[in-house]
């Protein structure tokens, strides 16, 4: 049986002193780039208009960093999560490195525990 739950660490644009800097997560270079190829091949309409929407929102955010919100990860229904804005959006394919994940697990533990970490 599957879980049907999952946790969460909620993205923002807020640097505050409670939230982690994970940089530029959002924009994948790779992907714009395979999303232009592709939208250079395309001929249908729909399918030109739902690459030029990912196109469009994923280049606007470009510079904008991410952090995560440390004091409010929640788990969560997995029926609540947001649908991909289409076929062509990448947001399900992003990977975050074991080094961010690393400083992610080090908030978590200094949030929620009274453990001393060594850095």
């Amino acid at each position: 049986m599957h879980n049907p739950v999952l946790h969460v660490l909620p993205l923002t644009s807020d640097n505050s002193k409670y939230n982690l800097n994970l940089g530029e997560i959002l924009y994948n270079e790779k992907e714009i780039i395979f999303l232009e190829d592709l939208y250079e091949k395309k001929t249908n309409n729909i399918e030109l208009r739902e690459i030029k929407n990912c196109l469009k929102y994923y280049s606007k955010n470009k510079s904008r960093k991410s952090y995560a919100c440390i004091k409010h990860v929640k788990t969560i229904s997995k029926l609540s999560i947001m649908k991909p804005i289409n076929k062509y959006d990448y947001l399900n394919k992003l990977k975050i490195s074991d080094k961010m994940l690393e400083k992610i697990d080090k908030e978590i533990i200094r949030e929620y525990t009274n453990f001393k970490i060594c850095e």
